[in-house]
């Protein structure tokens, strides 16, 4: 194809595009961004071990690369190999463009595959973002468009005109190897689009302008005929602008509240509510938590007959991906990219925007259905039952005493005062990065701390926590410790100061599916009160009140995370654990004594018992051995575990616990000699990696892995995966057997109520007169046998409860009761 070769001028060192060479009968053009130094030494494109990628997954979905037109956005090396350092007007990109406009006129691809940002910006042009006041213009997002068909239309662009669909670079997955399963996807699909040039697309009926009376009559239509119904909403508490509902992926009723007169938003709203609190029609949603909290706060319409929720759905098929509506679109539906609607100038394209959000998410529920099967089917419905008592939390909130907390802020700000007036730089801010590193590294002359890279980033100076608490512990520099209480004040400052509901009530908001474990999240209310709940430390917690005439209770598993890790290490063939825990022994007072020199292999289990009893809970050797117990389970390093312990007895206790390398891997080994059968367990759990890629757990959840196989951080991945999922699906079972019982409803009154829930905690209040009733039922909410690597056992749980969440600080007797 020599006639083919570009006649625009080139610069010297380019490495020239390049035309197929064999046949085929889809026209396929391949488009990176700038050669690199292997490209540049062989004057070929794609080659490396970016290439080499590129070359395996071109073949795996059975496309030539000598099939496909090859090219790039720039044609020579960038400096640094690092293409933002040409200006997008510079000749180097601009000669590339040019090239590739006149290469894709003679070659008439059927479908251009962007590599990266580079590419995608070409054929998107720049991005109108509006923030607040300020209107910017910046790049589009891979992550956005990836996976997304659209048509060019920036017309000084290479690819106007034509079909395009964007996706990671390969040197990108090299170093984020968890894409390589999504890349996968998006080159098989290039292959089935690049056998012609439309761009077909869903067609769909979207009602955005009907009248109040067409409206309501849809809305009854549902009411009669009950089909399955989609349903989305724009807003906030108290500030819904429109909502969608779609009975089919193709057909969606938009209801615009923005020009409603008082009247007729009741008369929709009545009717409404009349389709979303009929549980016989089966409703679906993404991540239905939120748009339920809205509307039963809100307008106390809650959305009753929820069956789907395609975020959860999702998280059950792929957990470690990503969840967002956009994301899903890409990998089940051919809708293009429409998320960047949702702010738009123009009103019908913003109700267009909710009702694609609507079609699209049952369209994905129906794909989603289609692959959940078997136990992870039963965990997926076990998920969707547990939005009905996690939205009752959601709703009921917390009580705060804002009287006590403001006291406590106004003494937090005085001693932060005073201690900024003692810093020799009184106007520091301590908390300004830029600040921070140039007084520490610049005019304190301190060695400079980096922070962990990320993938094959170069490390960066740090001056966050553990960077300070290490300068402290080298220098034992007053300074420091002053500043380090500084930033302690300051973050007690802001805990103290959060806003409550009109109630007197702080809320938050959950998600079920909030972490590739399983964990339950937790962060601010949709109103804007509380937090992250789940980060509230001890000794904030008397702030948290009872209601009148109640008492709050938390009951805890014990040892959870450690059981499931006993119960492999039996299967493995060491009992050890297993049996220390069934005697009541927890293995980090074990390994304290025997720091401290006692030879626990000669005692009996009854004798350790009793010497365990001299291992004070507020030591810190204590505090050391239960993060060296768990940070081992989890393949994690003494250097790390070193770092650990730092920041959390820093973040507990205000006073760092410093421990050497030195100590953490003598514990380390305590612990292992102890607990023989703990590597074998991580070998069991790494061939089963390696041989599946998938772990199975307790709960019915399977969780699939993408990283590399053989990497040592996957390996730590699939350590956590089982025993956090246990302990999560424990306590989650009790909070539903709470919920299901219908002897804990008194009419609609639940006479154990939960509020919140902290990892393998359950925090609740009962009515203080009905104190025995409540003690006993919630002990039986938590005795659930569950099989763990084929031993049958129900994890201790211990709780406590009273007036508040936690001891009053200064109470010399203790507050709470045990349970």
């Amino acid at each position: 194809m020599s006639d083919l070769l570009g006649v625009i001028p080139t610069i010297p060192g380019s490495v020239p595009n390049v035309f197929p060479t064999h046949p085929a009968a889809y026209r396929l053009a391949i488009i990176g961004e700038a050669p690199g130094r292997e490209e540049l030494a062989t004057g070929q494109l794609f080659v490396g071990g970016a290439g080499r990628l590129l070359d395996s997954i071109l073949s795996n979905v059975g496309i030539s690369r000598q099939a496909c037109y090859l090219g790039n956005i720039c044609q020579v090396q960038p400096p640094a190999n690092d293409i933002h350092n040409f200006a997008w007007d510079s000749p180097q990109i601009q000669t590339g463009l040019d090239q590739l406009s006149h290469d894709l006129t003679l070659f008439k691809p059927n479908l251009c595959l962007l590599l990266g940002s580079t590419a995608l910006r070409a054929a998107r042009g720049l991005e109108e973002v509006r923030q607040k006041r300020t209107t910017k213009h910046v790049p589009p997002s891979v992550s956005s468009w990836r996976g997304s068909l659209f048509i060019c239309d920036v017309k000084n662009s290479p690819f106007f005109g034509l079909k395009c669909l964007c996706s990671f670079h390969p040197a990108y997955i090299l170093r984020v190897y968890e894409s390589l399963a999504v890349f996968r996807f998006d080159v098989r699909r290039a292959k089935e689009e690049s056998f012609y040039s439309d761009l077909v697309v869903p067609q769909r009926t979207i009602k955005t302008t009907l009248s109040v009376a067409e409206v309501i009559f849809e809305l009854r239509q549902i009411s009669v005929h009950k089909p399955t119904v989609a349903f989305d909403l724009e807003g906030y508490p108290w500030a819904m602008t429109c909502c969608s509902l779609a009975t089919s992926p193709d057909y969606c009723l938009v209801i615009d509240f923005t020009t409603l007169s008082v009247d007729d938003e009741l008369a929709i709203l009545v009717e409404l509510s009349r389709v979303l609190s009929d549980s016989s029609i089966s409703k679906t949603l993404q991540n239905s938590l939120y748009d339920n909290f809205v509307l039963a706060f809100t307008y106390n319409i809650p959305i009753l007959g929820i069956v789907d929720d395609t975020m959860l759905g999702a998280w059950e098929s792929f957990n470690e991906m990503e969840k967002s509506l956009g994301f899903l679109a890409s990998i089940y539906t051919r809708e293009p990219y429409w998320k960047d609607k949702r702010n738009h100038e123009d009103k019908a394209e913003r109700l267009v925007y909710n009702g694609k959000d609507s079609c699209v998410t049952y369209e994905i529920n129906v794909a989603l259905r289609k692959q959940l099967v078997g136990r992870p089917l039963d965990h997926y419905q076990f998920n969707i039952n547990l939005l009905s008592p996690l939205l009752y939390m959601e709703m009921r909130g917390l009580r705060w005493n804002k009287d006590l907390a403001s006291d406590a802020r106004k003494a937090q700000e005085t001693k932060r005062s005073e201690l900024q007036a003692s810093l020799p730089v009184p106007v520091l801010n301590v908390e300004s990065p830029k600040q921070m590193k140039e007084y520490l590294y610049d005019t304190l002359g301190l060695p400079i701390q980096y922070a962990r890279p990320k993938n094959d980033l170069p490390p960066a100076p740090t001056c966050d926590a553990l960077a300070l608490l290490k300068l402290f512990r080298l220098t034992e520099n007053p300074v420091l410790k002053t500043i380090l209480k500084i930033r302690a004040c300051n973050s007690l400052v802001e805990t103290l100061a959060i806003a409550t509901d009109f109630d007197g009530r702080i809320r938050c908001g959950y998600n079920v599916v909030g972490t590739d474990t399983g964990r339950l999240s937790c962060y601010e209310s949709p109103t804007g009160s509380g937090m992250n709940l789940q980060t509230v430390t001890k000794k904030l917690r008397y702030l948290v009140e009872a209601d009148p005439d109640h008492y709050l209770f938390q009951c805890d598993l014990a040892g959870a995370d450690g059981w499931t890790v006993a119960c492999e290490c039996k299967l493995c063939g060491d009992p050890t654990m297993y049996d220390d825990y069934m005697f009541g022994l927890k293995p980090a007072r074990l390994v304290a004594l025997m720091y401290e020199g006692i030879d626990v292999a000669s005692k009996s289990r009854a004798e350790l018992k009793l010497l365990s009893k001299s291992v004070s809970s507020d030591s810190w050797l204590y505090f050391t051995c239960k993060r060296i117990q768990h940070a081992t389970n989890y393949g994690t390093t003494p250097k790390t575990i070193v770092e650990q312990v730092i920041k959390d007895s820093y973040k507990l206790y205000g006073d760092p616990i410093f421990i050497t390398e030195e100590v953490a891997a003598k514990l380390q080994r305590l612990y292992l000699a102890r607990y023989r059968g703990v590597p074998k367990q991580q070998e069991y759990i790494i061939s089963q990696l390696k041989t599946r890629g998938f772990i199975d757990c307790v709960s019915g959840a399977r969780h699939k892995f993408f990283g590399r196989r053989d990497s040592h951080d996957t390996h730590k991945a699939a350590f956590s995966v089982h025993p956090q999922n246990t302990t999560t699906y424990v306590t989650n079972l009790a909070a539903w057997r709470l919920w299901s019982d219908q002897a804990n409803r008194n009419g609609s009154a639940l006479r154990v109520e939960p509020l919140h829930q902290v990892h393998d905690a359950l925090v609740g209040q009962f009515r203080s007169d009905d104190c025995d009733r409540a003690r006993s039922a919630i002990t039986q909410y938590f005795n659930n046998p569950v099989t763990i690597a084929g031993t049958t056992i129900v994890i201790p749980f211990e709780g406590k409860y009273g007036a508040t969440w936690d001891e009053t600080p200064g109470d010399h007797e203790p507050t709470l009761k045990t349970l």
